[in-house]
């Protein structure tokens, strides 16, 4: 197990994740998850897609990783990932969702998203890609740096 890497010794304090789902419940849980690791920080929670382009754009500073439902009401993935990949590049972009085939997997990492995790796979699956996109959106090339944490509220 990784060592979880104190938020002190961060160039810029923790790395910041939104989450966007509409289910509250679902991302109360996953407040939790990011909690559970101090080096990182929830960024916030959007629960509705509408106008999310926008949403996600007026967040200062910009989050490093956005956890990203495919499937919620108004919104045009495909679209709106290629928006939010052009206007926030640095951002890196996990699509959480029940989509686990291979070309759909395959779109997303076309339209720029870092992974694709399955609500069915392991809490500690997703919590593995949050801190891998931590760690790339930070430039850490080094190794995992984020650590694992604790998954197990979801």
């Amino acid at each position: 197990m990784t060592a979880v890497l104190p938020a002190d010794a961060l160039p810029t304090g923790p790395a910041r994740v939104l989450c966007v789902d509409d289910n509250i419940d679902l991302t109360t849980a996953l407040e939790a998850m990011i909690a559970s690791n101090p080096a990182l920080q929830c960024a916030g929670c959007i629960n509705s897609a509408w106008n999310l382009t926008a949403d996600v754009c007026a967040i200062a500073p910009p989050p490093h990783v956005m956890i990203l439902d495919a499937t919620m009401p108004g919104l045009d993935l495909f679209v709106t990932l290629r928006e939010l990949v052009r206007l926030v590049p640095s951002v890196r972009i996990i699509i959480y969702s029940g989509h686990d085939d291979a070309v759909f997997k395959a779109r997303a990492h076309a339209a720029g998203v870092f992974a694709c995790v399955s609500k069915g796979d392991e809490p500690a699956s997703l919590f593995r890609s949050v801190c891998e996109a931590a760690n790339s959106a930070r430039g850490n090339t080094a190794g995992p740096g984020f650590g694992t944490g604790d998954a197990s509220g979801l």
